[in-house]
C-alpha cells in the first residue's frame, strides 16, 4: 500500500515561510531559542502539511531543520528547499524581481550547490562571485571594502547585493540535470514581482520571465483567474503569451515568530495532492483543479455523500459455494473524488465494484456473490457528518448510480428500452396512458350512443317514421272516443277524457319525485362515507371536509312538493267523479261508456308521451353525437399532445431552460449537454396497426382492411383528428358507416387509441437521429444524460466506460466532464483506459491484484511513484497519457 492510501487530498502547503537566522529582515534571532520557539511554532498547527523553507540564495536553514526532523521534530510535516532570488531586470519602483526556486527534497544538496547555486553569477569590482557561500562573504567584504568584517554579516551583505541576471537565471534552470526537479514561481507584485515592470520596452522581458516561471506566487483573485485563462485572456491566449496557464500560490512569508502560521487576508494554499514534491507538480499539470486559496477546506465547498471505505476483516469468499476466488484481509479507503481501478485480466478489477454493487441490490452480470458476509462498506451520507458502517450480511440499501459493463451498449439496442430510459431520465417517469376518468366517461358515452340509437332506430324505422305511426294511432284513438257517443254527451266525454289525462300525469310526477327523494338519500349517503374516508386520512393535518347535508331538500320534496301535487290529484279525482254525475240520465250502459273513454285517453296519453320520449331521445343523440363525443375528441387530441408538450417542457428543464437556476449548475449541464445535443418528441401514428385492430372484431365477410380503409380514409393523425373532431363531413357519425363499423370505432378511437397512437422520444447528436449514431456514440448519448440528471451528491460506479463509449467522446469530452462533475460527486471507474484514467485527474488509482486466487488492491495517487509505475505498466500508453498531461497546458 502506499504511503497515502487515500489518494490526492486537499492539504494545507505554506510555500514561502522563512527561519530564523534568514538572510533578511530576520526578526527571529538566531540562537537556539529562536529556532525551538519557531519549530514548537509550526507542530502547533497541524493542519499545515508541506512548508517551503525559504532563504535567499541558501538552503542552509532548510538543511539545518531536516536535521532537527531527523533527530524527531516537525513530524508528519514535509519540508521543501525554497531558493528566494533576486533577478533583474527591476520594477518600476527600482527593486529587482522577487523569484523562487523550490527544488525536489530528493536531490542531493552537494547538486544543488554545484547545478545552481556554484553557477549563479554577479559581477562586482572586476571579480565575479557565485552564489557559495564562500563567494558571498568575499563579496560582502569586496562591497564593504573591509575584510576585517565578521563572514556572516559580510554573508548577508554579500546576498542583499546579489542579483541575477533573469536570462543567466533561464540557462541555469534549463540544465537537463534540474529537469522535474525544480518549480519556479515568480512574485506578481507590482513592488518586487513581474507585474512591476511596466515600461513598454521591457514587455518582452516581462512575457519572458512568466514564460519560464511554473507558477505564480499571489494570492489575489484576479491574478488566480488571469492566469488560469478565466479573466481578459482565455487559456489559448495565456498558453500563447506566457508559454503556460498557470497555478498561484502564497505564503505565510513569515519573517518573525508571531507571522508563523498567520496567511494574510486569510489567503490560505490548498492543494489537493499527496505532501510531496511529485504532489506540488501536479498543481502544475493540473492547475485548476488541484490548488486553491481560500480560508477554509475546500473538500467541504460542495456536498457529497462518498462510500469512504472497504474493510474486508478476514479472508471472504467472493461467489457462494465457490473457494477458488477470495477477498484478502484489506482496509481499503477510497477518495471522494475520482477513483479508478485498473488491474490486469483477472486480477479482480470488476469483482470489487461489483461486489459491492450487488451488496447494495444493484443488478449485476453476477447473481452468485456471497453476500453472506462481514465484509463493511462504509459510506457519508453528508461530508459534514461521519460515515456510517454498512455490513454486507445486513441487505443494506444507499443510493448510488451503478453501470456495468456493457450495460449501456446491451440498453441502447433496445429501442423501446432505450427511448422510455431516456423519456424517464429528463423527469417523464409515466408512459402515456388514458386516464381512468377519461375511460369512465367515454364508456358512459358510448353505452348512452348505443341506447339513444336503440330506441330510435327500434323496428328498423327512422323517429320521423315512428312519428307519423305514433300520431296515426293517436288520431285513431281520438277518433274512438269522438264517435263513442252523441253529439250532447261529447263535451262532457272531452271533459272527462281531459281529466283521465291529467290524473295520469299527476301520477307519473308523484313516482317521479318519490324516485328522486330515494336517490339523493342514496348519493347523500355514498358521498359522506367518502368524505369521512378523506377525513381520517388526514386527520392527523386536522382536515374536516364538512359532510354533504340533504335535509333540507329531501324535506321541501317530502312535506311541500308531494303534498301540493297530490292535493292537485285529488281535485282531478273529484272532478271525474262530477263528469260522471253528469251522466245520470244517461241511458246506455254508462260503465261501459267511461271505461271505453278512459282506456282510449290512456292509449292517446301513452302514445303522447311516447312522442315527447322521442323528440327527447332525438335532442340527446344530437347532443352526445355533435357535442359529447367532439368533446371527447378535444380531450384526446389535447391529451396526445399535451404529453408531447411535457416531454419537451422537462428536456428544457433538464437542461436548464426556462426555470432559476444556479450559475454553477448551468454552466456543469452546458459542459455535459452541450448545444449539440437534443430531445424532441414524434408522435407516431401506425394507420396498419389501427386497421388491423378494427377488423379483429368485425366480419371477414363483410370487412377488409382495402375496404375500411376506402370507407374510412384515415391515413395520418390528421386524418384521425378530423375523422373524431367531426370537423368535416367525413367524419365518425357518417351516415355511410355501418352501425357494427362504428361501435368498433367508437370503442377503439375513444378507448383504445394508446394501441396504435404512440410518443416517440428522438434524441439526435449535431441534428443526426440517435438511431443512424453507431452503437459508441448512442452510449454517449445516454451516459451524457445520465450525468446531468445525477450531477451531485450520490456515488457514480461504472465499469469499464470505454466499452460502451464512442472513443472519441472519451478523449474530447468525458475526461473534461468527469474532471468537473467529481467537485460535486464520488466517481469510481474501473478502466483500462490510460487516457480516461491519467488525463481525468484521478485523485485515487487502485491497482487491482490476484495472488493465487486471493484478490488484493493497493491504492494511492497518480503523483506516487509506485502508482504511477504500475499505470505504465498496467495500462496502455500510459506513459504517453502521463507526458500529455504534462503538456496539455503549455506550448508544445
Amino acid at each position: 500500500m502506499a504511503k497515502y492510501p487515500k489518494g490526492s487530498e486537499w492539504r494545507i502547503w505554506d510555500l514561502h515561510i522563512h527561519t530564523p537566522g534568514t538572510s533578511k529582515n530576520d526578526q527571529y534571532g538566531n540562537d537556539e531559542a529562536a529556532w525551538d520557539a519557531y519549530i514548537t511554532k509550526l507542530e502547533e498547527n497541524t493542519n499545515v502539511a508541506v512548508l517551503g523553507i525559504t532563504d535567499y540564495f541558501s538552503i542552509d536553514n532548510y538543511l539545518y531543520l531536516k536535521q532537527k526532523q531527523v533527530a524527531g521534530r516537525l513530524i508528519g510535516k514535509t519540508l521543501l528547499p525554497n531558493i528566494e532570488l533576486r533577478i533583474t531586470p527591476v520594477t518600476q519602483q527600482e527593486t529587482p524581481i522577487n523569484i523562487h526556486v523550490i527544488f525536489n527534497p530528493e536531490l542531493p544538496t552537494e547538486v544543488i550547490e554545484r547545478e545552481f547555486l556554484r553557477c549563479l553569477k554577479f559581477s562586482y569590482g572586476g571579480s565575479e562571485y557565485s552564489c557559495l557561500k564562500s563567494d558571498l562573504i568575499a563579496l560582502g567584504k569586496a562591497f564593504r571594502n573591509d575584510d576585517s568584517i565578521d563572514d556572516e554579516y559580510a554573508r548577508k551583505e554579500g546576498i542583499r547585493q546579489f542579483n541575477v541576471n533573469f536570462q543567466d537565471l533561464k540557462q541555469i534552470i534549463e540544465k537537463q540535470v534540474l529537469k522535474n526537479q525544480i518549480i519556479v514561481a515568480v512574485s506578481n507584485s507590482n513592488k518586487d514581482g513581474n507585474s512591476g515592470i511596466q515600461h513598454s520596452s521591457m514587455e518582452a522581458t516581462r512575457m519572458e520571465i512568466y514564460r519560464m516561471s511554473d507558477m505564480i506566487f499571489s494570492g489575489n483573485p484576479n491574478d488566480v483567474r488571469f492566469f488560469l485563462g478565466q479573466g481578459a485572456l482565455d487559456t489559448n491566449r495565456i498558453v500563447a503569451t506566457y508559454g503556460s496557464i498557470k497555478p498561484c500560490v502564497t505564503g505565510s512569508d513569515a519573517h518573525i515568530l508571531d507571522k508563523v502560521n498567520v496567511f494574510p487576508n486569510n489567503r490560505i494554499t490548498w492543494i489537493k495532492a499527496d505532501p510531496t514534491f511529485e504532489g506540488l507538480k501536479q498543481i502544475v499539470y493540473e492547475p485548476e483543479g488541484r490548488v486553491c486559496i481560500q480560508k477554509d477546506n475546500p473538500a467541504f465547498d460542495i456536498e457529497k455523500c462518498p462510500f469512504t471505505r472497504i474493510y474486508i476483516p478476514a479472508r471472504t469468499n467472493v461467489f457462494e459455494n465457490e473457494t477458488d476466488i477470495s477477498f484478502a484481509p484489506q482496509e481499503l479507503p477510497l477518495n471522494s473524488n475520482l477513483v479508478s481501478i485498473i488491474g490486469g485480466r483477472g486480477t479482480g478489477k470488476s469483482v470489487l465494484i461489483n461486489y459491492i454493487a450487488a451488496a447494495f441490490h444493484k443488478q449485476t452480470q453476477s447473481e452468485n456473490f456471497n453476500l453472506n458476509s462481514d465484509v463493511i462498506i462504509s459510506r457519508q451520507a453528508s461530508i459534514l457528518e461521519e460515515a456510517k458502517d454498512f455490513k454486507v450480511s445486513d441487505n443494506p440499501n444507499v443510493p448510488f448510480m451503478y453501470i456495468a459493463q456493457s450495460q449501456i451498449k446491451d440498453l441502447v439496442q433496445n429501442k423501446d428500452k432505450f427511448s422510455r430510459n431516456i423519456r424517464e431520465t429528463i423527469g417523464v417517469t409515466d408512459e402515456y396512458n388514458i386516464s381512468q376518468d377519461f375511460l369512465s366517461r367515454a364508456e358512459v358515452a358510448i353505452n348512452e350512443y348505443f341506447r339513444i340509437t336503440k330506441i330510435i332506430n327500434a323496428n328498423n324505422t327512422t323517429p320521423q317514421e315512428k312519428r307519423d305511426n305514433i300520431n296515426k294511432e293517436i288520431k285513431k284513438y281520438s277518433d274512438f272516443i269522438a264517435n263513442i257517443t252523441s253529439e250532447q254527451n261529447k263535451k262532457k266525454l272531452e271533459s272527462y277524457k281531459n281529466r283521465v289525462g291529467k290524473l295520469n300525469q299527476f301520477n307519473s310526477w308523484i313516482a317521479a319525485l318519490q324516485q328522486l327523494v330515494s336517490n339523493i338519500d342514496k348519493f347523500t349517503v355514498e358521498t359522506n362515507e367518502n368524505i369521512s374516508a378523506w377525513n381520517e386520512l388526514f386527520k392527523p393535518q386536522k382536515v374536516d371536509i364538512p359532510l354533504i347535508d340533504s335535509s333540507n331538500t329531501v324535506k321541501y320534496i317530502k312535506d311541500n312538493l308531494i303534498p301540493r301535487v297530490i292535493t292537485a290529484r285529488e281535485k282531478v279525482q273529484k272532478e271525474i267523479i262530477d263528469t260522471k254525475n253528469e251522466f245520470k240520465d244517461y241511458k246506455g250502459d254508462l260503465a261501459t261508456l267511461l271505461s271505453n273513454v278512459s282506456v282510449y285517453q290512456n292509449k292517446v296519453s301513452e302514445l303522447s308521451q311516447q312522442i315527447e320520449t322521442l323528440g327527447i331521445e332525438e335532442t340527446k343523440y344530437r347532443a352526445i353525437t355533435s357535442e359529447t363525443f367532439k368533446k371527447l375528441g378535444i380531450e384526446i387530441k389535447g391529451s396526445i399532445e399535451s404529453y408531447s408538450d411535457l416531454i419537451e417542457q422537462k428536456w428544457n428543464e433538464f437542461k436548464g431552460h426556462d426555470i432559476a437556476i444556479d450559475p454553477k449548475k448551468k454552466e456543469l449541464l452546458d459542459l455535459i449537454l452541450q448545444e449539440d445535443l437534443n430531445v424532441s418528441v414524434d408522435i407516431h401514428f401506425d394507420s396498419t396497426k389501427m386497421y388491423n385492430l378494427l377488423l379483429e372484431k368485425l366480419d371477414g365477410r363483410s370487412y377488409n382492411e382495402e375496404k375500411i380503409r376506402k370507407i374510412l380514409e384515415i391515413e395520418t393523425l390528421d386524418n384521425f383528428y378530423d375523422f373524431i373532431l367531426q370537423t368535416t363531413d367525413h367524419n365518425i357519425f357518417n351516415t355511410e358507416i355501418k352501425n357494427d363499423l362504428r361501435g368498433r370505432l367508437l370503442e377503439l378511437f375513444f378507448k383504445k387509441y394508446t394501441q396504435f397512437i404512440s410518443h416517440d422520444v428522438n434524441v439526435t447528436l449535431a441534428g443526426k437521429s440517435i438511431t443512424k449514431l453507431s452503437f459508441g456514440q448512442q452510449g454517449t448519448i445516454y451516459l451524457r444524460l445520465q450525468i446531468a440528471a445525477n450531477m451531485f451528491s450520490e456515488t457514480i460506479i461504472y465499469d469499464q466506460p470505454e466499452d460502451d463509449l464512442d472513443n472519441s467522446f472519451i478523449t474530447k469530452e468525458l475526461i473534461s466532464i468527469f474532471k468537473t462533475i467529481k467537485k460535486y460527486r464520488q466517481i469510481i471507474i474501473v478502466s483500462h483506459n490510460a487516457n480516461l484514467v491519467v488525463n481525468s485527474d484521478s485523485e485515487q488509482v487502485i491497482i487491482a491484484q490476484n495472488e493465487d486466487g486471493q484478490l488484493k488492491y493497493m491504492s494511492g495517487a497518480l503523483e506516487d511513484p509506485d502508482i504511477n509505475n504500475e499505470v505504465c505498466q498496467i495500462l496502455e500508453g500510459g506513459k504517453n497519457a502521463f507526458e500529455k498531461r504534462e503538456r496539455k497546458y503549455r506550448i508544445n
